[in-house]
Formats: structure tokens, sequence, C-alpha cells
């Protein structure tokens, strides 16, 4: 059979066939692509929103004019009631049938709606993306939305020529009218909305009173036949805010059904005007039932309202309204809980969205695919990946087609689990079932495997993408770049950047994120990093607090704290406020490089970012009545280094101001990152107030938590957790308290950083000189008038020079290394007594350490280059190699204080001319090269650069005491053991330095600041860690 739609119809560009299909034989089925859905809620309007699960196997009218519906699946009263509530259509656009029906509904037939006679038509309607079906001889019109796919479907038998359409009509209605008659309830109905439809007309006839000469009808207000919801939209946007919408759209709802309203509700929320909608249908809902508009607060115009709640967080209201359709009779569909649902999830209430899933099955209301995509969006949030994967066999038993978008949420679950297994296995049931993957598929499973650092994986991904013909966006760019940093592949996403811009892909702000954040881990360049900050923002994109989180991120792990501080300064010049992490990050910076101008600074930000409300210190007021407790956030080891000293200065204040009785029995202080911790901590607790000269005082307050989610999407693209303290932070604070004798215990307990110590000892200790030095930083105001700029040039100085002279070390070194293999054996087995009696001549004659160790290194220089020297007056050639080392000092040379030749004979027991001798032969074995770098030297170069014997503003910033003298005693033994001799003396500093520091309680142990200098790093199995432990057995040996 053929069938040709009327040119230009809605239908004529559809494709419609007869004969065998899944409606039976001699059943004509249209598959209308382009009438797809806008508002799943329009759906049924002709039904009363009654549910139809599942297709009918016929529906038609038989050859004696009655109306015919089978189906195995619905019970015939169902069916009945259906088929009573369509109006044949025996009209099909210039063929006429004698029989015939015709139907529009879901694909997934969960509601079906019609409408029609003979003179049906179907016409465009200005309402965006919607059909209006509409028939004079009711009182309502049906729109069809474009969201999904519509079938038509019309059982017929051949017309009759010899029948015009007005005897087709007479004759249907003829024969169909007891059955249209219908229960007295539909009768009702009819004439209700035939009472209503009068209404419209004598509405009508009003406009036409008040037309004027000159006037046309409409000229205030469309006709009435012709209004539509972008009507009564415009209408409402134009009003003056202070202006009441009701009387401009009250008119206008006289020929509006339901449908019609949600869908004005839905546009005036969706261009802004939420608070519109809202007083629409709050006066909706205000009417009297007898009233002629009340009709219009029914279940479409509800779920409306009640979706509309998410989008402003309203759950209270979206509740509310749920109770009062249940009070008003109205039973809620699967689209109202779905909207509630979904309601709950924007309010984060994902146990109740769960509860209402739970009532809507209770009640006998089948959940749909939208349905199921709201409870696995709850499993996810709820980070219960296999209760988000079972619901997908849910769907595949109930006969429910997943779609793209169920699919990508569940390889999201699955990618949040770190299952990316999973994530795979459901991309293949998603093949195999047919469903074409997106872009935001294959971006999920690039993440998923990115997250487990299996980049290859990523890739192969990233290149079936290209095979199946899917466009690589900027996300999937980004999360695959994302993916090669956390695989510390650095090279390969620079390389993804290139192929991005070839491809005509621009990057945004998330994916040169990912591309700093490469290059700031995994011992990517700094260089790089701060070449892409500069590309970013000469492409126009402006950085966000993220990328300065990952450029911060790579020069501090470079120990370019310059850099670092520089470009702080420069963001908040670019108004952009810093967040927990930046302040983390950049006092690691400072902290990490060892500098004391660098800490001082730290110090100074940290009070600065106090002010600010981060790092605030709160006592916990519901602690034991024994014990002061307090709290603090930070997590790098450098951030919790500074809040710990801040602390501990403030306790030493505290006692001093309000004695010792304040303290109680235990004092603790607790240290963590992340924000739940954090708001436990706050609860309950008061914050503190600390004295400040400048200010009076500041309060102490708990800093936000900053990165939680970026993600691949549209927000970010890097996801960052938030664990425990690291264990890099436990050893630094634990070193820093322990070197100064603190009584403190130090101990993790869940994620959180634990300091706590008895009372009376540490009242003792906050007394001691230990207890001074170690806060020195904290209490001091040497650098107070000093600002950054002056810092920076005065560290800018320090640094070159002492880079400069550290050049002339590895010089020296290259050309005067020893051989041990060459050194004499039986001097070698004495070389404790050769460094004894070596400071015993340093002593006496009133030489500087500096000589004696300079004397030292040319007596093992002159005992492997010179046979001829003998072995058993090692005594006289060190008395000989200590002088020499002393007239090529300076200071020693110009020393008002040289010891008289009698003097050294006396002392030595050699007489001078056995000394003079041996020193012309020393000078012969050395080739008149009195070149040497003794460890001490290398040692004090690498404290100048630290910045110790830098002038202050009250001096010279020199050793304690105390720590020269650790320093003295440990190159002593150092000097003794044979084991170092073949060692550059540079090395043997090194790790001289990292010994003095752990045992001083100094942290870092070794600075970044000295890291770039030496280029010696502190690693396992390097040169240095070696040599550190070997120095480290020294020291413990001879304690």
């Amino acid at each position: 059979m053929s069938f040709s739609p009327a040119p230009g119809s809605p239908l004529a560009s559809t494709s419609l066939n007869v004969g065998s299909n899944a409606w039976g034989p001699d059943v004509l089925v249209a598959d209308m692509e382009s009438m797809s859905m806008l508002d799943t809620a329009s759906l049924g309007s002709a039904l009363g929103s009654q549910p139809f699960i599942g297709a009918p196997s016929r529906l038609g009218v038989d050859s004696g004019g009655n109306f015919a519906a089978g189906s195995s699946r619905h019970h015939p009263q169902h069916t009945y009631n259906l088929i009573r509530s369509f109006d044949p259509l025996l009209s099909s656009h210039g063929s006429v049938f004698s029989e015939g029906l015709v139907w529009a509904g879901q694909e997934d037939t969960e509601h079906l709606t019609g409408t029609g006679s003979l003179d049906m038509t179907m016409r465009a309607r200005s309402t965006p993306g919607h059909w209006l079906a509409s028939s004079p001889r009711l009182s309502t019109h049906v729109l069809v939305p474009r969201e999904h796919r519509v079938h038509i479907v019309s059982q017929f038998s051949q017309p009759s020529r010899s029948v015009g359409p007005e005897t087709v009509n007479s004759s249907l209605h003829s024969d169909v009218d007891d059955f249209r008659q219908g229960s007295p309830r539909q009768q009702q109905q009819r004439d209700k909305q035939t009472y209503q439809k009068g209404q419209g007309y004598r509405k009508l006839w009003q406009q036409v009173t008040k037309v004027g000469r000159g006037q046309r009808l409409g000229d205030n207000l469309p006709l009435s036949d012709e209004i539509t919801v972008e009507d009564l939209v415009r209408m409402v946007i134009k009003l003056p805010a202070q202006e009441s919408v009701t009387p401009v759209v009250e008119q206008g709802l006289q020929f509006l059904d339901s449908s019609a309203v949600a869908a004005l509700l839905k546009e005036l929320s969706k261009q802004g005007h939420i608070r519109r909608a809202v007083e629409i249908f709050d006066w909706l809902r205000a009417l009297q039932p007898d009233h002629e508009l009340h009709r219009l607060c029914d279940l479409y115009t509800y779920t409306t309202m009640i979706s509309q709640c998410g989008s402003h967080q309203q759950l209270r209201r979206a509740l509310e309204l749920v109770a009062e359709m249940r009070g008003r009779g109205i039973t809620c569909n699967v689209h109202t809980y779905s909207a509630l649902m979904n309601v709950c999830i924007k309010a984060n209430e994902l146990e109740l969205a769960q509860d209402v899933f739970k009532q809507m099955v209770d009640e006998g209301c089948a959940p749909n695919l939208v349905t199921y995509n709201i409870l696995i969006d709850v499993h996810v949030k709820n980070g219960n990946w296999e209760e988000a994967l079972a619901l997908l066999g849910t769907l595949e038993n109930q006969g429910i087609q997943a779609e793209a978008r169920t699919y990508n949420t569940i390889i999201s679950a699955c990618n949040k689990g770190g299952q990316p297994e999973r994530a795979l296995q459901v991309y293949d049931r998603m093949l195999s079932a047919g469903v074409k993957p997106s872009a935001t598929t294959f971006t999920a499973l690039i993440s998923a495997y990115g997250k487990r650092g299996m980049v290859e994986k990523a890739m192969e991904i990233f290149q079936d993408m290209s095979w199946r013909g899917c466009e690589r966006n900027v996300i999937t760019y980004s999360s695959l770049i994302s993916a090669c940093e956390k695989a510390g592949r650095w090279e390969l996403a620079l390389d993804l950047l290139a192929h991005m811009k070839q491809e005509g892909c621009k990057p945004n702000v998330v994916t040169y994120n990912s591309l700093i954040a490469a290059c700031a881990h995994h011992g990517g360049p700094w260089e790089k990093a701060a070449e892409l900050f500069d590309q970013m923002q000469t492409e126009g994109l402006k950085p966000d607090s993220i990328t300065y989180t990952a450029l911060l991120g790579a020069f501090e792990k470079a120990g370019q704290w310059v850099r670092a501080l520089r470009t702080f300064e420069g963001m908040l010049q670019m108004g952009c406020q810093p967040d927990a992490p930046i302040y983390n990050i950049l006092l690691e910076a400072l902290w990490q490089s060892g500098i004391i101008l660098a800490q001082a600074r730290a110090m100074q930000l940290w009070t600065q970012a106090n002010r600010n409300g981060q790092f605030r210190i709160y006592i916990n007021s519901r602690s034991a009545a024994d014990a002061l407790q307090y709290s603090a956030p930070a997590f790098t080891p450098g951030a919790i280094c500074v809040t710990a000293l801040r602390w501990l200065s403030e306790l030493r204040s505290r006692l001093i101001k309000e004695g010792p009785a304040v303290f109680r029995s235990r004092v603790s202080l607790s240290l963590q990152r992340s924000r739940q911790s954090q708001q436990q901590n706050s609860a309950g607790s008061s914050a503190i107030s600390l004295p400040s000269s400048r200010m009076g005082s500041q309060q102490f307050s708990l800093g936000s938590s900053a990165i939680d989610n970026m993600q691949p999407g549209g927000g970010g693209i890097v996801h960052v957790s938030m664990p425990g303290i690291s264990s890099s932070a436990y050893e630094a604070l634990s070193a820093l308290l322990a070197g100064s004798s603190s009584p403190f215990k130090v101990q993790m307990l869940e994620g959180a950083l634990i300091i706590e110590a008895p009372s009376q000892a540490l009242i003792q200790w906050l007394n001691s000189q230990e207890a001074a030095e170690l806060l020195f930083l904290a209490q001091s105001n040497f650098l107070k008038k000093m600002n950054q700029e002056v810092l920076i040039r005065e560290d800018a100085s320090v640094a070159g020079r002492c880079c400069e002279a550290y050049g002339a070390v590895r010089r020296v070194e290259d050309g005067h290394m020893l051989d041990i293999s060459k050194y004499n054996s039986s001097v070698l087995q004495q070389r404790s007594q050769v460094v004894s009696m070596a400071l015993k001549y340093t002593s006496a004659f009133g030489f500087s350490q500096d000589t004696m160790y300079d004397g030292l290194q040319l007596f093992d220089k002159a005992i492997c280059n010179s046979s001829g020297l003998n072995p058993a007056l090692w005594p006289l050639v060190l008395c000989s190699c200590t002088l020499l080392a002393a007239k090529s000092n300076a200071l020693e040379r110009n020393n008002q204080h040289w010891p008289s030749a009698h003097h050294i004979s006396m002392t030595s027991g050699f007489s001078i001319e056995a000394i003079s001798t041996m020193e012309q032969n020393v000078l012969a074995a050395l080739q008149q090269d009195l070149s040497c770098i003794s460890v001490l030297r290398v040692v004090q170069l690498c404290l100048e650069r630290l910045g110790y014997y830098m002038q202050g503003e009250d001096g010279a910033i020199k050793l304690s005491g105390c720590t020269a003298a650790t320093m003295y005693s440990l190159l002593a033994k150092v000097a003794c053991s044979p084991l170092v001799l073949g060692i550059r003396p540079s090395l043997v500093a090194a790790a001289t330095v990292v010994v003095m520091r752990r045992v001083q309680g100094s942290v870092p142990h070794w600075p970044t600041a000295l890291q770039l200098m030496t280029s010696y790093t502190l690693s396992t199995n390097s040169d240095l860690q070696m040599v550190v432990m070997h120095v480290e057995s020294l020291l413990l040996s001879q304690t």
C-alpha cells in the first residue's frame, strides 16, 4: 500500500512504510525524528498522565466501527480507558480512509497522547521544538515536543473512492457515537472544556468591544487563538520589576492548557526570570477550585516547578509542593519523582534521593531511564561505583535501553573508584549494546587510565577515539595531558600540546594547568613551566588559583624560592586571592631553601596569611579538663614547621604574661589538612588572639581548604586528593623539636600530626636557651625593617659570591684529587694520631681551625705525591705542612702573634733547621703548588650561602656556640676516617652539613639552596647519601 502525505506538511519528510513490522500487518509506521521532545512532562496530557507500559500489538477501528486494541501485556480495562481518551483521526493530509487511528507516544512507550478528528490539522507551532496537533472539536491542544522519537501508527483499510470526507465523517460519528459517549466522568470533563472554551470566546468578545477607531483587534494582546508561550514570555520579561505579573498573564492563560503553562514556567526560569515563574504558579495555586484557571495547577505545572527548585537548591519548597500535590489528590508520576530526586542531588541530600526512589517503587510507579540515570548519579556522588554498575544490569533485565549518558556516568564512577578495568568492561558492554560512544566516554576512559599512571592504555583509547571518527576536543586532550602529568611524562604532554594545536583545537586554562603541573613534577623543567605560564597569557587566557598553585609547585620543586615569591606578588597584583594550597606551597619553597632570609620571610608571610583567614590556630573548648589542646591547618613540611614555631612562640609569650597555671597538665597541637578535619576541629572551638605591634591584636582563624575536584569537564581537569599529613612532614617536625631537646612527643593519628608534652617539662624547656635558639626566627625583629626587594638583592649578592667560590672549589678538586692507593699504609693506620697532632700544633701555635685543616690537606697530598719523604718522620712533615698553610693564609701572616721560632721548636720537638728543610722537601713534592681545599672551608662556604654570616640589623648572624662546637667536633671525627681521604672534600663537606643539621634539628637537613650550588642531591643510593651514612656511623661510634 502507498501513503502520500500532503506536501509541506510536517509528515512530508517522514518515512512511512506499510507491511510486516513490530505493529503487525497492514500497519502504517512513521519514524519522525524531526518531532523529538523538549519536555517529557508534556506527553500524556490527553490521557491525564495514565501510564502506558509497552506498546499494544494492534490499534484501530474494525469494519463495524468499533475501536480495537489488543496486547497481552495490558489489562482490558486499561486498554479500554486508553482508547476512549482519543479522538479518531480519519483524515491523513489528503488521504481519506474509512477507518483509522493516529497514535503518538514516546519511544519507550510510557505514555500515549493523541487528539484529532476528520478535520484535525497538524501545523507548526511558534514554540521552539514543538508541533501542535489541534482540532476545533477539542478544547485542548496537545503539544508534541521534540526530545523523543515519535511514531504515528494508523491501521486502515482501502478508502472508499465513492465516499467523500463529509460522508466518512458523518459515518464515523454515527458508528462510534456510543463508544465516544464514555463514562459520566469523561462526559463531565468534556462539558467543562466546552464551558472553558466558551469563556475564552467571551474574553475575546470583551476585547472586540474595546477596539476603537484606527485600532485593530489584538493591538494590545494577540488574538486568543494565536497566543503562544513566547508571547506571554515576552510580555512578562518587559514588565517592570515592581509590577505584578498576574494582570498581564491572566487573560492569556485562558487559552493555554497545563502543559503549555508548564512550558511557560520553564521558559521563564530558563531565561533567568525564576521569580516571575514562581509568582505565576503561586498565584494559580492560591485560586479557588471553582476558578476557571484552577485547572492549570495539575501534574505538569507542579512537576515543572518542582524541577525548577533544583537550580536554586530549594529542597524544602520542592517537598512542600509534593505534599500539596498529594493533598489535592494529584498522583505523582515518574517525572515528578525524578524531578524531586534531582533536587535532592543538587541539595546534596543523597540519602533522601534514595528514599524518594524507594517510595516511588513502593507506590507502583515504574522508574524510567531518566530515573535510573539520576539514581546512578546518587551512587557516583556517594562513591559507590559497585551500586552504579549494578544498576546497569537492572536496566538490561528490565529491557530499558541505556543511553550514552548512562554508560558515561558509570564509567566515570569506576574511574573515581580506581577501577579502570571495570570502566573498560562497561565500555565493551556499551559497544555490544550498539550505543555509540561520545567524546565524554573516551575522556572518562582516558582519565581512568591516567589515574593509574597507565599512559599507554590512555593513548590507545585516544587513538581508538580517532579511529571511530569521534572528534577529540579540548577536554579530551586535557584529560590525556593530565594522565601524562600523573605518570611523569611531561615530554609527552608537551608533544600533545603541539599536536592539539595542529588539529586546530585551542587549549584552555585547564589544559595549561595540567601542562604546568606536569613540568612541576617528576623532574620536569621549571623553565618550561614558566614559559607555558607566559604563553597562556599571550593567548588571552587568565591564570586562576590552580594555575598559580601548579607554577609555584614547579618553582618549589626546583628550589626557585625567589621566583616563587615574585610570582606570588604578581598574583596579588592580578587580583587573584591566594588560598590554602598556595600559601602552603609558598612557605614550603621559602623554608626548604634553608636560607635564613627566606625562612624569615616565610614567618612574615605566615602572619600575613593568618590575618587573611589562613593558618588559624584554635583552642579546643571540648578538650579534657586537664589538657590544653590546639589545632591548626597546614600540610606541607615547611608550612607545618612555620606554624609550629609560631605556636611555640605564642606559648612562650603566654607563659611570661599569664604564668604556668594556664597550661593545665598537658599541652598539644594537632596539624591536619583535610576540610572535614578542619570543620570538626572548629566545631565547639574558640579562636585565640596574638599580640601584634602593628595591629594591636590579630585573630588566629582556620584557613579554608582549597583544591577538592578538577576533573575533566566543565570546570577543571586535574583531580587532587587531600590525604593526611605526609611522612616527610612528620620527619621534619620531629627533627625540629628533637634537635632542641624539646619534651614533645610527635605522632601521626588518623591523618593528623599531633605533638604533645607534659606542661611541667614544657614550661622548663620554654625557659631554656635551646628554646630561645629554636624560636630565634619567630621572635627576632632583625629583619623587620628589611623589605622584600632588599632581601632578594642581598641574597642574590651572597648567591653570586658563594657560587663563584664553589666553582673555584670544584676546579681545585679536579686537579688535586688524592690517589688513596699511593698513601703510605703505616701512616694511614695512624690517622687518628695524625689528626690529634694537627690539633695540637694548631692550638699551640695559635692558628685557626682553617689553617689546621688546610695543613692537614697539604700533608695528605705530600704523603701521596712523594716517595722521597720518610713515613717515620710524618710528625715533622705535618708540622711543616701546618706552617706552610699558615704562611699562605693572609690572615695568619698578618697575625701579630705569630709564634716565635723557639716556641715552634719547643712545641714540635724539632729544630728550626729540620723544619725549614722539611718545608723545602714538601714544596718540592707538591711542585710549589700549595693549592688545597679543606672540608672545613667548603662547610663554611655552605653556611655562608645559607646566610649565617650575613650582616643583620643587630650585627652578623653567626653560628651559636653550640652549633659551632658541634661542627668542629664532627669535622675532627670525619678527618680521622681514612675512608674519606679519596673522596672529594666538597662531597664530604656536604655530608658533614647534612649530619650537623640533623643533630642540631635544623630543617631541612639538605636545603635546596645548597642543592643548586653543589648539584648534590640527598636521594636514595646517591653519592651524598652514602657519605652521609658513613659520617653518621662515625658520629655514633665515637660518641
